[in-house]
Formats: structure tokens, sequence, C-alpha cells
């Protein structure tokens, strides 16, 4: 196989030089060893590494892993090796090009054997130095972890004879692997969803007393404005004042009531995000009246600020409430 690969780079370097023309002198290179011993470029001294990188992912999702070459100091123009793998756990999907081999000739084969890919990439250029080379898209079949494991590396590099003018190809012979470890998480449960509540008390008071309802909000992570819509029996309490709390005291305060339609609309906006929960409202009417009333909330509305623009809070619930008047 390794011949048959060095065929073809011979023969895309062989087609490159005729369009081209380039010049076949070295270029002021040190040259590296050709047939008659003589030296045609120096050969860095660290190895040319192939690495896999580790990925954490979770069962079904479909992902992808990275190879990566680190080839400080060399050129090459093609790079093979086999990658084995545990197929009980992933599939492979497919072998991608990356920004760096995008323009190589890609001659990988996903069906090399049962558990295993052979990756081959050429081209007729001289390429330096290195980074992620083959994006290998995978889809997690089930819990576990395994090594993608590098064998067989080969890569190899074309030269040009400064004697003869000859072209070849010489093997890299100075390379190392890394193997990456994938592991696949189980599938969390999903978490219960926890949505907004506004609660309206409910209390009991005399005819002619002062009465105190108290608006609270629970279940919420995080807000910087709110409106409820509060509806209540003018016919039995008469509505005296709203008051802020611990939480609302430094908010824009822009409530207001409607006596005849017996209804009052809170609204509360901050610039800041507010985490707490407890009371947001204090509501004082006055018992003019006996009978039961029930405080109905309606129409909530919450939101927060996103990475991006405004984000409106959903799924918030109401509790209402009820005033006894004896």
């Amino acid at each position: 196989m390794k011949k048959l690969f060095a065929l073809i780079i011979v023969a895309a370097m062989c087609i490159a030089l005729l369009v081209s023309c380039t010049d076949t002198n070295n270029g002021g290179k040190t040259p590296a060893n050709n047939k008659d011993g003589e030296i045609l470029e120096d050969t860095p001294s660290n190895p040319m590494k192939f690495s896999v990188v580790d990925t954490t992912v979770t069962v079904g999702d479909v992902f992808s892993v990275f190879v990566n070459l680190d080839a400080t100091g060399w050129t090459w123009d093609s790079f093979q090796f086999v990658l084995k793998y545990d197929n009980t756990l992933v599939k492979i999907n497919e072998v991608k090009t990356t920004e760096l081999t995008s323009g190589m000739l890609p001659l990988s084969n996903l069906e090399y054997a049962e558990d295993m890919i052979k990756v081959a990439f050429a081209t007729a250029e001289e390429l330096q130095g290195g980074g992620d080379i083959v994006e290998i898209v995978c889809e997690a079949l089930g819990e576990g972890s395994f090594t993608f494991e590098i064998s067989e590396p080969f890569a190899s590099r074309g030269v040009t004879y400064k004697a003869t003018n000859e072209i070849d190809v010489v093997e890299i012979d100075n390379l190392a692997i890394s193997n990456g470890t994938v592991t696949i998480e189980p599938l969390k449960e999903a978490q219960a969803q926890v949505h907004p509540v506004f609660t309206a008390s409910s209390v009991e008071a005399k005819k002619g007393e002062t009465v105190k309802v108290i608006i609270s909000l629970s279940d919420i992570e995080q807000f910087d404005s709110f409106e409820l819509v509060i509806s209540y029996d003018s016919q039995i309490l008469k509505y005296v004042d709203i008051k802020t709390t611990e939480i609302t005291k430094d908010m824009l305060n822009l409530s207001n009531n409607d006596k005849d339609k017996g209804t009052i609309k809170l609204a509360f906006a901050t610039a800041d995000e507010l985490t707490a929960e407890g009371a947001v409202a204090e509501i004082e009417f006055e018992a003019i009246a006996a009978g039961t009333c029930e405080i109905k909330l309606s129409d909530p509305y919450m939101s927060r600020e996103g990475e991006q623009e405004i984000t409106e809070i959903e799924g918030i619930e109401v509790v209402n409430g009820t005033v006894t008047v004896k």
C-alpha cells in the first residue's frame, strides 16, 4: 500500500512540476540523502507526531474527533494511518478534511476492517508545520470509554535530486503517535422544569379595618422586571396604597390602580439582575363591606437580560388569595 501511495505522490508531483515549470534546484536548502549518498536537505531531529484529541460526549451525540499532526520543522506531502476503535460504542459516519488538508486528495477507507478505518491523504504541494489534519465524524452508540488507537503511521515528502533532477518520494521514518480517549456518558435524566410562581396571601378582617395583602414570588433564578394584574371586588375592598418590599424597594415602580374596574397593575423594573425570592409588593385595602373577596392574579410577565437581548421568562404560574371581611 505504501509503495502505491508513494507512486501516486510521484505522479502528482511530476504533473505539478510540468504545469508550474518550477525551478528544479534546491533553493539553497541543505539536501537529504539521495541514491548516491549526497545530502540534499537536513532532517529535523524531532519526530512528526500524530495525536488523537480526547473527547467526552453523551449517548446519542453526533460528534467530531480530531487528529492532530505536530510537524514542527518538517515539510510533507502525504500521510496515512490506521485508526482502531470500539464499534460497539461508536459508529464512524465520515472522515473530513480540515483547513490544513482541504487541498489534499482523500484516499481514506472507512471499511478497512470491522473496527478499523484507514485514513490517507496526499497532495502534490509541499506542506509545512502541522495542526488538525482529520475530522472524524462519529455517533455515540452506548455508554463507556475506549481508545482511538493509531497504528501503521506513514508520512512522506517529495524531493528533487539536484544532480539528476529526478523526483522521488522519501518516507519520513521519524514518526510518533499519541492515542486519544473517547468517553461516552449516559443520557442525563430530564430535570423537572421549575416555573416562577406569584402568590397572593389570604387574610381575614373586620369591616373598617385596614387589610394588607402580600404578593410574593418564588421559584425564580434571575429576573430584572415583572408585571402582574390583580383584580379585587371594589364593593368589599377599597384600594389604599401599594408598598414596595426589600426586593422591590430599589426598582422602578410603574404600578397603578383602576378603582372603577377593581384592578391593580403591578409593574417593576431594574437595570440589575435580581435573584431574591419573597414578598414583592404589599397592597393595602380598607374593608368597606362584609363578604369574601377573591384576590385574583392574571397576565403575569417577567424578563431577564440575555446575551443579545431581553428574554421573556415563560411558564409563570399564579396562586390566588382571598380576603374575608366579617
